[in-house]
């Protein structure tokens, strides 16, 4: 951790992940282990294969999660608006299938 914060960033950092923890337990409630679920299994499909290929398995992983998400967002509340973990986890599938591209054009 001391090779990515120095010293003197450290307070800052940390208020940043306690108060990004907060805000993320205030909005999606019980359903903030989606965030954290999504990005460690990226994490490990990025060690786990080939720098090659792990851009295509992330791509099923990620889209599949969303699809299941989505699916079940629908058929719990269908035509209702309610504030799901669904807005921010499209978001991240961006984020983490960029981040596994980028990963592949740095090999």
């Amino acid at each position: 951790m001391n090779c990515f914060v120095t010293q003197k960033g450290m307070p800052r950092y940390l208020f940043n992940l306690i108060v990004g923890g907060l805000l993320q337990l205030y909005m999606f409630r019980e359903t903030t282990y989606h965030i954290y679920l999504m990005a460690g299994v990226a994490y490990i499909i990025m060690n786990i294969f080939a720098r090659d290929f792990q851009h295509k398995v992330m791509m099923v992983f990620l889209l599949g999660y969303l699809s299941g998400q989505h699916i079940y967002s629908m058929l719990n509340d269908f035509g209702g608006f309610n504030m799901d973990i669904t807005t921010y986890t499209m978001i991240l599938v961006a984020k983490l299938w960029m981040l596994s591209w980028a990963y592949r054009d740095g090999g």
